[in-house]
């Protein structure tokens, strides 16, 4: 195939298997390469005219394109190949991509959870001053289907708390459910709910769900007798938190096991990174970073109700009268510190974000040799994680865990969560603090990568390796508590004196060391820098070679997808 040695086996052999030549074979190949890489279709809009590979022969018009692929016997409706307009696609992901859409156009129609006068005094017993957050609880109750988006700090717990007691004031017993990707993350959705009744009004705390489930456990994969459109859940009402994190896949088989009249609201954040596996499903949900606005219908509604319709209503509605973002961070300031630096590098402004490194007390740059971290990075680990090795107890230890992370942009290399970890742990044996780096230690933090129903242990929990009586045990933060569980009980787990971005995504840490590896890093992104910034709540430092930084605030996710056009946004 020329011009595509470089191509992953897969891509290689699956055209020849489906008996492709010449055009229709790098075409394929290329296809298959662009969804191990996250997308999930081939635009040949983007791509006609343009070589596949680096030294490929250019491809066709488009035109010319489409009528050699739809002359090959294995593309076309049924086929393992789907040609649908101007886009390639492999026949599960166009699947997946209409089962989506169809399941969020279904739920558009205006369809208010009660009559206007009845939803109006109970939202101002919830809101008594208008206000985001009382906009995004209106959005939610005119469909069926809505989207709260916000950054860290926004309030989206808050107001989804709100929504939840008033939709259980309005239609006393709704099935509700909770979920979210990870189980740390449903986790700290049902504590955080749990926390934030007391401060609801007299009579609206009753009927808010005690407990999430992770999005796997609640549909039941991996059973013989999994939710689908044969079997669907038996809910009312679905709020999904950090659904920036959910991919095709699993969106579209919840889209398949919601009964049609059933209401979902997705939480999350629209700017941060996509899901590791394919899809940018949040991103493309909410028109991909375009401006947000109501219909004129859609903001006279929200008038009636005494919320806040915004400026400058659209003529158009649909899916854009479904989305709310909240902006007002009640964590940080969007002009100082943290968030003034988040909201530069999320608008991609390079000169704002410096000038915010030089000038604000809690954020710092410090630059790097493209060869590796130097010694201030390791110097900074050695300081801000003594106090877990030294900790006299287990819970002193998970506490200034708790506190500080050092986040990478990779897994392996010295940039990578991998070579760092080493680095780190070949001082650590220098200075006697531990004995064997290859061994499991005393003190050494740990992610569980795997989910496991049998132990409760979750992809994302993050414990500690702890000597108690002679035997070394797993530590876990359980509410108030400490689980301890014998080594060998435990799932799939990893060191986390350092954690990639993509793992970091839904926790929070007081002080953060964002690494940013060398501009030629194809994952060094505008979403990627934003995400890893947004974990920190008090400090937080990216160190990189000097024009890590502006590269990576030029390059943005572009995952192709039909989804957003499926919606209405192009």
């Amino acid at each position: 195939m020329s011009g595509m040695t470089d191509l992953s086996p897969l891509a290689r052999h699956f055209p020849r298997f489906l008996g492709a030549e010449g055009l229709v074979e790098r075409t394929v190949a290329w296809l298959v390469e662009r969804c191990q890489a996250g997308e999930t279709c081939l635009d040949l809009n983007a791509w006609a005219g343009r070589p596949l590979g680096e030294d490929g022969p250019l491809c066709p018009d488009i035109n010319a394109w489409r009528e050699q692929l739809l002359a090959h016997p294995h593309i076309g409706p049924g086929k393992p190949l789907v040609l649908d307009g101007h886009r390639l696609y492999l026949a599960r992901h166009h699947e997946a991509e209409k089962t989506i859409a169809e399941g969020i156009l279904a739920r558009l129609e205006f369809d208010s959870l009660a009559e206007t006068d009845k939803i109006r005094p109970t939202l101002k017993k919830l809101f008594p001053e208008s206000g985001e957050q009382k906009t995004a609880v209106a959005v939610a109750c005119a469909r069926r289907f809505a989207v709260i988006t916000g950054g860290p700090g926004t309030g989206k717990t808050t107001t989804v708390l709100r929504l939840i007691a008033l939709w259980q004031h309005l239609r006393p017993g709704l099935r509700l459910g909770l979920a979210a990707p990870t189980g740390k993350a449903a986790g700290r959705l049902a504590e955080s709910l749990a926390a934030g009744r007391a401060g609801l009004p007299p009579g609206f705390g009753a009927g808010i769900p005690e407990r999430a489930a992770t999005l796997h456990r609640l549909l039941g994969i991996g059973r013989a007798d999994p939710h689908g459109p044969d079997h669907p859940l038996p809910l009312d009402a679905l709020i999904v938190d950090e659904a920036s994190m959910v991919d095709q896949e699993l969106m579209a088989r919840l889209m398949a096991a919601l009964p049609p009249q059933s209401r979902l609201i997705l939480l999350g954040d629209r700017h941060q990174l996509a899901s590791v596996e394919a899809g940018s499903v949040l991103g493309d949900i909410t028109g991909r970073g375009r401006r947000l606005a109501y219909s004129q219908e859609m903001a006279a509604w929200l008038e009636r109700l005494e919320a806040d319709p915004g400026d400058d209503p659209e003529l158009f509605g649909g899916i854009h009268d479904a989305i709310v973002e909240l902006r007002r961070s009640h964590r940080f300031s969007s002009d100082q510190g943290i968030g003034r630096l988040a909201q530069a590098v999320r608008e991609g402004k390079t000169a704002a974000a410096k000038a915010c490194l030089k000038e604000e007390k809690e954020v710092d740059f410090w630059p790097q040799a493209d060869e590796a971290p130097d010694r201030h990075v390791l110097k900074w680990m050695d300081r801000h994680y003594r106090p877990v090795l030294e900790a006299s107890t287990v819970g002193e230890a998970l506490a200034a865990l708790a506190k500080s992370r050092v986040l990478t942009a990779v897994h392996a290399g010295p940039w990578g969560e991998e070579g760092l970890t080493t680095r780190f742990e070949t001082g650590l044996s220098r200075w006697g603090k531990i004995a064997d780096p290859a061994r499991p230690y005393h003190g050494l933090p740990i992610l569980i990568t795997r989910n496991d129903y049998e132990t409760g242990l979750f992809n994302g929990d993050i414990g500690i390796l702890w000597q108690e009586e002679g035997h070394l045990r797993a530590c876990f933060p359980s509410g108030d508590e400490i689980r301890r569980i014998p080594l060998r009980q435990l799932p799939h787990w990893q060191k986390a004196w350092a954690m990639t971005v993509h793992r970091a995504q839904g926790s929070e840490f007081d002080a953060v060391l964002l690494l940013l590896p060398p501009p030629e890093t194809p994952v060094l992104t505008r979403e990627l820098i934003y995400t890893g910034i947004t974990r920190a709540r008090k400090r937080c430092i990216l160190a990189g070679p000097k024009n890590a930084l502006e590269t990576g605030l030029k390059r943005q996710v572009e995952r192709a997808s039909g989804l957003a056009e499926r919606l209405g946004w192009e």
